[in-house]
C-alpha cells in the first residue's frame, strides 16, 4: 500500500512539472524583449490603372507612379480615352469609335460608331453603364457590346471636357473640365456629374492644364498632362499637386475599375 502511494505521488510531481508554463528566465526565445523591432507592416496592395498615349497602354503602379509598357493598339485611329468594366474588361474610345482592349498586349477591337463632338471621356459606373463625354460637355450611355447610344445631358455652365472621366464604388462620377472659351494651358477643372443628368458641379481648380486623363486611387483623383505629369488632385478642392513626370509620354487618358474603393 505504501508502494502504490509512493507511485501516485511521484506521478503528480511529473504532471505538475509538464503543466509549468512559466518562462524560463535563461531562455531568451521565451523572454518578450521591449527593445525588438516591431513586425514589418503587410506590403500596401495597390489600384490597377491604366494610362495610354494616342497609341500606346501603360499600366501605371500607384505607389510610385512607375510605368509598365503594354503594347500598341493597332487601331486606325487616336484613342481617346478607356474605361474598364466591374468585372474587368477594357474599353477605349476614339472620336468617332469605340473599340475593346486586350489588357495584356493592348491591340484594340472595333465594336461600333459613336456619334458626338468628339468623344475624349468614358468611364464605366458600378452598376455597368458606360458613359461617355465629348469636347461640348455632353453626356451619353453607350451599349458597349453594340454601339447603341443614349443621350443623357451636359455639363452646362458653360464647361465642355478637357479629357476624362471616373467614376468610383460610391457612384462619384468625377470630370476633368475647362471653360469653353478658356486657353489649352489655363487651368482645368476638377468637376463633378450627375450620372442621371449629365449636369455638373465645380469642385475646383486644378491648377494644371491639359489634363487628359483621368483615374482614382488611394482616396485621390489622379489626372495626367500631354506632357507626361501626374497630377494628385484632393477630391474635396480641386487643387493638383504634381507628383511624378514622364517627359517623353504625352497622356492622352486613364483607367481605372469603377469599384474603386473611395478610402
Amino acid at each position: 500500500m505504501l508502494g502504490l502511494r509512493v507511485f501516485v505521488a511521484l506521478l503528480l510531481v511529473v504532471f505538475a512539472g509538464c503543466s509549468d508554463v512559466t518562462p524560463d528566465p535563461t531562455d531568451p526565445d521565451d523572454m518578450v524583449d521591449p527593445t525588438d523591432p516591431p513586425p514589418p507592416p503587410p506590403t500596401p496592395v495597390g489600384t490597377t490603372v491604366f494610362v495610354h498615349t494616342a497609341t500606346e497602354l501603360y499600366k501605371m503602379n500607384d505607389l510610385d507612379f512607375d510605368l509598365q509598357r503594354l503594347g500598341e493598339f493597332g487601331a486606325e485611329e487616336n484613342i481617346t480615352d478607356l474605361a474598364i468594366t466591374p468585372d474587368g474588361r477594357i474599353f477605349g474610345i476614339s472620336g468617332e469609335s469605340l473599340y475593346e482592349v486586350n489588357p495584356n498586349n493592348a491591340l484594340a477591337t472595333f465594336v461600333a460608331e459613336v456619334p458626338g463632338e468628339l468623344n475624349v471621356g468614358l468611364t464605366f459606373l458600378p452598376n455597368g453603364q458606360l458613359l461617355a463625354t465629348d469636347k461640348l460637355g455632353g453626356v451619353r450611355e453607350i451599349a458597349p457590346d453594340t454601339g447603341v447610344i443614349t443621350e443623357i445631358g451636359e455639363f452646362g455652365k458653360g464647361w465642355g471636357t478637357a479629357g476624362d472621366l471616373v467614376a468610383v464604388a460610391d457612384g462619384t462620377m468625377y470630370a476633368i473640365g475647362e471653360d469653353q472659351d478658356a486657353g489649352p494651358t489655363d487651368s482645368n477643372l476638377l468637376l463633378t456629374v450627375n450620372t442621371s443628368t449629365g449636369e455638373a458641379e465645380l469642385v475646383g481648380e486644378l491648377g494644371y492644364g491639359e489634363t487628359y486623363g483621368t483615374a482614382y486611387a488611394n482616396g485621390k483623383v489622379y489626372a495626367f498632362t500631354s506632357v507626361g505629369d501626374v497630377i494628385e488632385v484632393d477630391p474635396n478642392t480641386g487643387a493638383g499637386t504634381l507628383v511624378r513626370s514622364h517627359p517623353d509620354v504625352s497622356f492622352w487618358g486613364a483607367a481605372v475599375s469603377p469599384l474603386v474603393s473611395v478610402e
